[in-house]
């Protein structure tokens, strides 16, 4: 009997889901995060994290809206970007930040854009309505920063593969 299950796994696809295959994925656990330096239109660098597991991600139209946060730095640097003890400082924002989002399947977490004095949490969402329910509920200051938010579609995840390619 064990002959036969052994002799039944091996005959299974090499491309089948039990081996691994990701593309499907719940995007609320993809997670493979890289680091991205490009220029600006204004001339300043941009720092991007990008979450690039989520390129493999079949099911993209199903996630049609970006959601984004913003937060001015308190004392950017003379390249825009903050000190490294703002920069740690961040940290906690970004957490409640994808709490409230990806912790409750609002959105996942996609990109962080750092630039130009600000950086931005970029997520992407099926429930616009949802989405904005949460932000209401949040507020416009958290940990002691002025958050600007918004929704928009963008069915083609356009600023995701502009800033991860």
């Amino acid at each position: 009997m064990l002959h036969a299950l052994c002799v039944l796994l091996a005959a299974l696809p090499l491309n089948s889901p039990l081996q691994g295959d990701t593309s499907s994925t719940d995007p609320f656990t993809m997670a493979k995060w890289e680091m991205f330096k490009r220029g600006t239109s204004d001339g300043h660098l941009a720092y991007i994290r990008g979450n690039t597991g989520l390129r493999t991600l079949k099911e993209r139209e199903r996630f049609p809206y970006r959601v984004g946060f913003a937060v001015a730095f308190r004392k950017p640097n003379s390249y825009g970007l903050p000190t490294d003890d703002e920069a740690r400082e961040l940290m906690p924002l970004e957490n409640e930040i994808d709490r409230a989002m990806s912790g409750k399947k609002l959105g996942f977490l996609a990109l962080v854009i750092t630039t130009g004095g600000m950086r931005e949490y970029v997520f992407y969402s099926n429930m616009p309505d949802a989405v904005r329910r949460e932000i209401k509920k949040m507020g416009t200051r958290m940990h002691g920063r002025d958050i600007r938010s918004y929704v928009t579609a963008d069915p083609g995840w356009e600023v995701y593969f502009r800033f991860t390619q």
